[in-house]
């Protein structure tokens, strides 16, 4: 179970996507980033409705391009901030950091991608979240 956010060249991926605790309030995930020859990864922890309002906010990103959100988790060892670029009809900013559980390293970064690539992202993040039998309704 995968996530992709970005476009083909320039991404974050959440992979193996699990949940940490019966009552379902926790995840577990590995993120890894791919920048133009360049990939690192971290484990990371957080809430199931940090997931959950990710999709409400790319679903309200693709609808209404003026839109900005910050997504970040628990740890606080991720932290994006989504918006549009103004200079460039649908064009998407994803700006932000990876930080190692530790704090001991740090990452950040920036990707311009497209809007076209959400449907995709969103589609992907619903599968996950209904493999996980979390509702997101």
């Amino acid at each position: 179970m995968e996530v992709r956010i970005g476009n083909n060249s320039e991404y974050l991926l959440l992979r193996n996507i699990t949940l940490e605790s019966l009552q379902n309030y926790f995840y577990n995930t590995t993120i890894e980033i791919h920048l133009n020859g360049f990939s690192s990864n971290i484990k990371a922890f957080g809430e199931i409705n940090e997931l959950t309002g990710l999709i409400l906010n790319l679903k309200k990103l693709y609808q209404k391009l003026d839109f900005q959100f910050t997504f970040g988790n628990l740890e606080d060892n991720i932290g994006i901030t989504v918006q549009t670029n103004p200079t460039n009809a649908g064009q998407i900013e994803l700006k932000g950091f990876l930080k190692n559980s530790y704090g001991t390293g740090k990452l950040e970064f920036k990707i311009v991608t497209d809007q076209s690539y959400l449907p995709e992202t969103i589609n992907q993040l619903e599968i996950v979240l209904s493999d996980l039998k979390i509702n997101t309704k």
